[in-house]
């Protein structure tokens, strides 16, 4: 694992806030291939635009352990975030964070909503140890999130400050998180905004509001030309901005 500063070097470098997330899965056996010669094209392609690649539990089960970790090794240049949304008891947890270090991945997501004694705290220490970096999930896009979720921010941005957190997922689409989590955290901990393109929100949106990374996902892999989407995209959200 490699801490947030190597994102943050690579970033600059691209002069890109493009974090790229592959959703992709199959649900037969006999398309795993496929969908690996995919993953390995989209990799390969998108390099020169793209800061990190998000990978979540779909692609993770879909593909797993061992042909996960042979791929993220391949393309190491790219800052890789294991999108699993952590929010078990601490021992599982931290079995997670492992298999996450094992499979190749720099940084892990985790739900504030779990709480600091014997989680949060498990999970920083369990990645912190590995030297990579773990991001709290504070707010939610979707409906229900108000519900439960997004009624309790305020103290889940409270105790991942007190865990110890690298940065936040915060939506693009709700910008109003982001402008509130930035009041408290100052510009120390990275915030990082899904939610752009295909659930609403326009490019740009997130940093505009204090963001330091936008996560788009099928406006990219699903695009007619994912390396002209990325560009665009990327040119869009450049780091010097």
């Amino acid at each position: 694992m490699r801490n947030i500063s190597y994102l943050i070097r690579r970033a600059k470098f691209l002069d890109s806030r493009l974090i790229v997330a592959l959703d992709l899965y199959t649900d037969t056996v006999d398309s795993k291939s496929l969908l690996i010669d995919r993953l390995d094209k989209l990799l390969e392609k998108l390099t020169n635009y793209v800061a990190a690649i998000k990978i979540g539990l779909p692609t993770i089960l879909c593909l797993g352990i061992d042909e996960l970790h042979e791929l993220l090794h391949k393309y190491r240049d790219y800052y890789f975030i294991a999108d699993m949304k952590i929010s078990d008891v601490g021992h599982i947890d931290r079995i997670l964070c492992r298999y996450a270090d094992r499979m190749g991945f720099d940084a892990v997501i985790s739900h504030a909503i779990i709480g600091l004694k014997n989680g949060l705290e498990v999970v920083v220490d369990e990645v912190h140890s590995k030297g990579g970096s773990i991001f709290t999930v504070c707010a939610m896009s979707h409906p229900g999130a108000e519900e439960i979720l997004n009624t309790n921010f305020s103290k889940m941005l409270d105790i991942s400050l007190k865990a110890g957190v690298d940065g936040f997922i915060l939506p693009a689409t709700q910008p109003k998180y982001i402008q509130l989590a930035r009041e408290k955290i100052g510009k120390e901990k990275i915030v990082i905004s899904p939610g752009v393109v295909h659930q609403g929100a326009e490019v740009g949106t997130a940093v505009k509001y204090g963001a330091d990374f936008e996560i788009i996902g099928r406006g990219v892999y699903l695009a007619d030309d994912p390396v002209k989407a990325a560009q665009t995209y990327a040119s869009k959200l450049r780091w010097s901005i």
